[in-house]
């Protein structure tokens, strides 16, 4: 006797309960979900098909979806608490770029000035140390605090989220 692969038969009981969660759907649908155009469209049991109700249902509204922090800002416009929140999310992302270039260059240059001082004499000193030192120091301390205030998706989340609960006819989506 062949054993049966185990994905052949995830699937095949994925597709069988698909198929059961179907049928059960099917009946539970109320004839008021939708109203039949004739009688064939209604069974025995007085309810609409699946494939009618799904047929003459109205299509949802689809979610608006959110590329970056500055589209979030001009999605939310309209709401003043929302867009609050977005703006802050935002001016702070930008900050911490600016912040983390500026700073990190700054660090970059006076490491690279000590290391180019040390290459040109051909022996430390008490100054290419400390310029190095300092210069390395000042860069990996500004990607560590950009890394902790940086704005992440998460963040975007809780604006979306609070978007979506006092606006749920206009769904937005990360």
């Amino acid at each position: 006797m062949r054993k049966v692969p185990a994905w052949l038969a995830f699937l095949t009981v994925l597709a069988l309960s698909t198929i059961a969660l179907a049928d059960d759907t099917a009946a539970e649908i109320p004839a008021k979900a939708a109203e039949p155009r004739n009688e064939k469209d209604v069974d025995k049991t007085g309810r609409v098909p699946l494939a009618t109700a799904l047929v003459e249902a109205k299509p949802a509204r689809l979610p608006v979806y959110v590329e970056n922090w500055a589209r979030l800002a001009e999605l939310t416009r309209s709401d003043p608490v929302v867009l609050a929140q977005a703006d802050f999310w935002a001016s702070r992302r930008w900050y911490t770029l600016w912040d983390l270039g500026t700073v990190f260059l700054l660090g970059s240059g006076v490491a690279a000035y000590g290391t180019f001082d040390r290459l040109a004499t051909d022996h430390w000193t008490k100054t290419t140390k400390w310029s190095l030192a300092g210069g390395l120091s000042v860069a990996i301390v500004s990607l560590l605090t950009a890394w902790a205030i940086f704005p992440d998706r998460d963040d975007l989340l809780t604006v979306i989220n609070q978007w979506n609960l006092r606006h749920p006819g206009q769904p937005l989506a990360p």
